[in-house]
């Protein structure tokens, strides 16, 4: 359910349905806005990496960015099965991270990040985002 319909079944529930309805209806606000915190505070981070990225090449901050993108994509990726969804972007990312090689540069990085999940690591139109 989004904001603005949750928000108008609060407001319509008041005076009108059971207290309990209300209370039901805040737990669901409150699931949003926890939701969009740790969203936040998720872009919070990214931002410092890029801006770290941006200032000079840090390989192990471009390391820790990885680290946290295959983090992303076993929790994003888990469908209740055995078999995450993103296995095989997970398994090429960590075969980059054993070699060392994806991590030195700007460009190889880019290049290997667009190649195994499709979009440029310092924009947020990916498959992780919201």
């Amino acid at each position: 359910m989004n904001k603005d319909d949750l928000l108008k079944e609060m407001r319509d529930s008041i005076g009108t349905k059971d207290p309990i309805i209300f209370f039901e209806k805040m737990v669901g606000a409150f699931d949003l806005l926890f939701e969009e915190i740790l969203f936040i505070r998720s872009e919070v981070q990214d931002t410092k990496n890029f801006l770290a990225l941006a200032i000079k090449w840090d390989p192990q901050v471009a390391n820790s960015m990885l680290v946290r993108t295959i983090q992303d994509l076993r929790n994003k990726g888990n469908d209740g099965t055995d078999i995450n969804i993103f296995h095989e972007e997970i398994s090429q990312l960590k075969k980059f991270m054993m070699l060392g090689t994806m991590t030195t540069d700007y460009d190889t990085f880019c290049k290997c990040f667009i190649e195994t999940l499709g979009y440029h690591p310092f924009l947020r139109e990916s498959l992780l985002a919201k």
